[in-house]
């Protein structure tokens, strides 16, 4: 949503200027005619864009120039707290609604998080892998930097299932997951393609900074494997682009081709490109 690419700030003091100048036409219009509704335009707004506490901060403020506009009015009312009860009414009317299209942004901002997370490993899946790969294809398209992608699986993984059961092979993906999250850098991208299957993109990266990364990466893999008594090993392919790809499943293509390679020379193994 556009209105999302806007400064906070610019979006809550737009919201209090609408504000104002409801107050200001709710004033001339007189108290035939009931503009509470328009009120209600900016502080849902500010609401979804900004957050739950600037929608209530704003439902104040709103229900207070409210109250103003109503009392310079003068409209008749058969008791002096009418006035503060119909202010009160409105926050939390406000509020309410705020509150609710605020918690409906947190929980599809949550959904659209969990879509793009494996739920086992707890890193980003396939499909939030092709995303950060097509973005990265488009920069070095305009950059003509290279980057690098390297694609690993677990080397008789079944054979972990088998002995020690499921829950022993999940416990493994989940740490190797983690290996790799404390071995990459901030700007990188690991995400589990399928099964044991797992891949890198590492963004600005030379052919030889990626070869001293993977092997870091293997060494810590290979420790983590021996200290849980997980016999296997792990299979690399890695291709550093330094020509743009045709599109992401070419590129991941090329790396899995590599990866099988490593398989064919006899596993626990690094093929380059």
């Amino acid at each position: 949503m556009w209105i999302d690419k806007q400064p906070k700030s610019l979006i809550t003091i737009s919201a209090l200027f609408i504000i104002a100048c409801i107050g200001v036409i709710d004033n001339l219009t007189g108290y035939e005619w009931g503009l509470s509704i328009f009120y209600l335009f900016p502080i849902l707004i500010a609401s979804w864009s900004v957050g739950k506490l600037t929608g209530i901060m704003l439902s104040f403020i709103a229900a207070a120039v409210w109250l103003i506009a109503d009392k310079q009015i003068l409209a008749p009312h058969s008791h002096f707290l009418i006035h503060y009860w119909n202010a009160f009414v409105r926050f939390s009317f406000f509020v309410v609604s705020s509150f609710t299209l605020s918690t409906l942004r947190s929980a599809l901002e949550n959904e659209k998080r969990l879509a793009a997370i494996d739920y086992l490993t707890n890193i980003p899946n396939s499909r939030s892998f092709h995303q950060a790969a097509e973005y990265e294809i488009n920069r070095q398209r305009r950059y003509q930097h290279p980057f690098t992608v390297v694609y690993f699986d677990v080397d008789d993984f079944k054979k972990i299932n088998d002995q020690f059961g499921h829950t022993a092979g999940d416990t493994l993906l989940r740490t190797v997951a983690t290996v790799i999250k404390k071995n990459i850098r901030a700007v990188d991208i690991a995400a589990r393609i399928a099964g044991d299957e797992f891949i890198i993109l590492l963004p600005e990266t030379t052919s030889e900074s990626a070869h001293a990364v993977i092997e870091k990466i293997r060494k810590n893999l290979l420790a983590a494997m021996q200290k849980n008594n997980w016999p296997v090993t792990f299979s690399f392919g890695a291709v550093t682009f330094t020509e743009i790809p045709s599109s992401v499943d070419k590129m991941i293509q090329k790396a899995d081709e590599l990866m099988y390679a490593a398989k064919r020379a006899g596993k626990n193994n690094i093929k380059y490109a």
